[in-house]
């Protein structure tokens, strides 16, 4: 958790590195480059990659030096703690895992395993019984085999089976803790303080020629031991603990002791019968109600975050009844001063904010149109700023699309029609025909419905020139045509006119 709060401050590798944000965990160090570590100070490793830093000179006063004592960091500094867990106690556990005992309640078991072995296989090496402490096992010298740690009841491996070799750690197994090492140039070891809750087996994972395994272990004094008698020693009823609570109902219990017979000395509760140990003998105490005093909840979320907001908790006079039982009475009960239920926060002043106008009206004032509205950089008390001063990637927006009504749909509007484009007889004139929105701007002919679209040409006849007398109207001699242009009714034509002039001229007339 110490690491874990540099995890949102930006760090920079070197003094050329860019800052970034790195995950911290702890970092305890690894063999052979601890001797400039400090325990007590905050090492952390930045996750996914390969270096740490000192975050802090110390961690928090009362965190463990390291993971294999009771010892703490007060100040930046180790102090020892006893098995008794009290701060600068020289108290050790004993063999027998005993807090200040002297061992001579168990006894230790030792033996050394050389017998050759058959290479690629697994062979036994001793099997630790249940209730056993202070296990150490270890090759005699460095090899290629394996320790190998299983089940005395069953298959199952805790450690190195199936031929899977674990990285060297701890194994929380049988109801203890199994260091197993592995250094690059020792024999291997495994090492658990006890007591096993199972019996287990050691076994030898053999790669080539068996150099030899030791193995130690105590195992508890039982009371039918051929060295001790059942006589010799028998349980006790000692003084009541202390009351649990001081009032609304507390229990004290009978302190049930192993005792020798001869000297009526304390001993471990092995040399003892089990089957013989008295019921535990428990007593209500101080049932009486306690005075009334203060009770508070948890202080409320600020009421903002800036500009001066405020934390509310509920205070109130409370009685306890029992253990699981209380209940509210009036204030004037309550002989000391009442906890505030009030305090202010978030007191710092608030970042410039984006402030925005009213929306303008809609325009145009049918179909799609733009509205728009004043976006300003404002103070928290209501000065106005430059635009640079808020954050420009949360600037509300100043124009926005909108539609008030339905127009009058488009329609065809048509121009005057033009003169009629033959010289005399029939021709054609022409008009302008366009598609128009209700306010006149011109529109793609696809708006408007082409069913109902204006004719743009329609046909037309202009009067024909009378020839004048003075020139002749003749037929010209050097063409035959004249009776195909008078059929297809070329004559309004000037070209042909005048080629078969008598031809049209007849026609007119007629």
């Amino acid at each position: 958790m110490q690491c874990s709060e540099y995890d949102d401050k930006k760090f920079a590798r070197l003094p050329t590195s860019k800052p970034r944000y790195y995950k911290w965990k702890p970092y305890l160090g690894r063999k052979g480059r601890r001797d400039n570590l400090n325990s007590c100070a905050l090492n952390c490793l930045a996750v996914g990659t390969k270096f740490f830093v000192q975050r802090s000179p110390q961690v928090v006063d009362g965190t463990r030096c390291n993971k294999a004592s009771l010892d703490i960091c007060i100040n930046g500094k180790c102090h020892p703690v006893g098995c008794d867990r009290l701060l600068n106690s020289n108290m050790r556990m004993d063999k027998c895992q005993i807090c200040g005992g002297d061992g001579g309640t168990c006894e230790t078991t030792r033996g050394r395993v050389d017998r050759a072995m058959e290479h690629g296989t697994y062979q036994e090496v001793v099997t630790i019984p249940a209730g056993a402490t202070s296990i150490h096992v270890h090759e005699s010298k460095l090899s290629g085999s394996f320790l190998a740690l299983k089940s005395a009841n069953s298959r199952k491996y805790y450690i190195n089976g199936q031929w899977k070799i674990l990285w060297p750690t701890s194994f929380n197994i049988v109801g203890t803790m199994f260091r197993y090492k592995r250094p690059t140039n020792e024999a291997e070891s495994l090492y658990a303080p006890g007591p096993t809750t199972e019996p287990v087996t050691v076994m030898l994972l053999v790669q080539e020629e068996n150099h030899g395994v030791e193995f130690e272990f105590s195992t508890p004094i039982m009371a039918n031991s051929s060295m001790h008698h059942a006589a010799s020693f028998r349980w006790s009823i000692g003084q009541w603990s202390a009351c649990s609570a001081t009032c609304a109902g507390g229990e004290k219990v009978a302190v049930i002791e192993c005792r020798k017979s001869d000297d009526d000395s304390v001993v471990s509760e092995t040399f003892c019968n089990p089957d013989l140990k008295p019921t535990q003998k428990r007593q209500s105490c101080n049932t009486e109600r306690c005075a009334p005093k203060w009770s508070h909840g948890d202080w409320s979320e600020c009421s903002q975050t800036c500009n001066g907001g405020v934390k509310h908790r509920l205070v109130t006079c409370m009685v306890q009844i029992t253990a699981h039982e209380s209940e509210s009475v009036d204030e004037s009960h309550c002989m000391t001063h009442k906890p505030v239920s009030e305090i202010p926060c978030g007191t710092n002043m608030c970042p410039p904010q984006w402030v925005t106008s009213v929306w303008s009206k809609c325009m145009p004032e049918c179909g799609p149109g733009i509205q728009t509205r004043e976006v300003t950089c404002m103070t928290s008390n209501s000065g106005r700023v430059p635009d640079n001063r808020c954050d420009r990637s949360q600037r509300p927006a100043s124009r926005r699309s909108c539609d008030n009504k339905r127009c009058p749909p488009p329609s065809w509007v048509t121009g005057a029609w033009g003169e009629c484009n033959g010289e005399c007889g029939r021709g054609q004139r022409m008009r302008s025909v366009r598609c128009e929105s209700f306010n006149g701007h011109v529109l793609s002919r696809t708006h408007c419905n082409a069913a109902l679209k204006p004719n743009s040409h329609e046909q037309c006849e202009k009067k024909c020139g009378v020839v004048t007398v003075n020139e002749p109207c003749e037929d010209a001699h050097t063409v035959s045509y004249c009776p195909l242009v008078l059929k297809f009714k070329f004559c309004t034509r000037q070209y042909f006119r005048q080629m078969c002039c008598r031809t049209c001229m007849n026609n007119s007339q007629g």
